[in-house]
């Protein structure tokens, strides 16, 4: 791959609007759902992604388009009996979810830098999982596929891993919440010019408590909104 100051150079070339996209897609085909309420099989038509189209390198000239995004997989989500630092039992948490992000930048001359994706998963008001990932680079007129995961590992959850496991073996289903956030620039004119947008997406996942062999992945519903500044 080109290094960051090879595509710079390029894109100093001239300062034009063109525009890109961004898709957050799963390839998984595992059980998916339009609301946490709801549980039934996918098909190819349940294979929906977010799409933010930019008119221009400007903010203010942005238009967007927006579909419901989807997980790509809860690897894992596992409660067990345990005690924390000090020898106080509690349930103990070790879980991962992971999404795949497709961004497609149709500028013919500017590469997309986007700065590093924070994710957070939270129960309730309780976040209990955060990532920060690392800094990725679309190229200009060609797609570029990323992974995101967040999760934790025995992590004490104290009166939250009961109510966690009360949810979980009642058959409703656990919710929870993952929050995407993320930042994007083009760089243009030697870098002088970096106008930027900012995209927050919010899923709701309502976890089953079984196990899906075949997709490697906790069974689960999702259903998820995004906004852009």
């Amino acid at each position: 791959m080109e290094t960051y100051s090879h595509h710079e150079d390029q894109e100093a070339l001239m300062f034009h609007a063109y525009p890109c996209a961004y898709y957050v897609q799963s390839p998984s085909t595992i059980s998916h759902a339009n609301s946490a309420d709801h549980i039934r099989n996918p098909t190819n038509e349940d294979q929906s992604a977010v799409t933010l189209h930019f008119h221009s390198p400007t903010p203010s000239e942005s238009a967007i388009l927006t579909k419901n995004p989807d997980v790509a997989r809860v690897g894992e989500f596992g409660l067990g009996e345990g005690v924390d630092g000090s020898g106080v039992t509690t349930k103990i948490l070790t879980c991962n979810c992971s999404v795949d992000l497709l961004v497609e930048n149709k500028s013919k001359l500017f590469g997309l830098h986007i700065h590093p994706p924070t994710m957070d998963l939270f129960f309730g008001r309780l976040p209990f999982a955060i990532s920060h990932g690392r800094k990725l680079y679309a190229q200009s007129s060609s797609p570029s596929r990323f992974q995101l995961s967040v999760g934790t590992r025995s992590k004490p959850m104290y009166g939250a891993g009961r109510n966690m496991q009360d949810l979980l073996e009642s058959g409703m289903g656990l919710p929870l919440v993952i929050r995407l956030k993320l930042s994007s620039n083009f760089r243009v004119v030697w870098n002088l010019i970096k106008p930027r947008f900012h995209h927050q997406a919010e899923c709701l996942l309502v976890l089953d408590d079984k196990y899906d062999k075949k997709h490697r992945t906790q069974k689960y519903n999702s259903t998820c909104t995004i906004t852009s500044s």
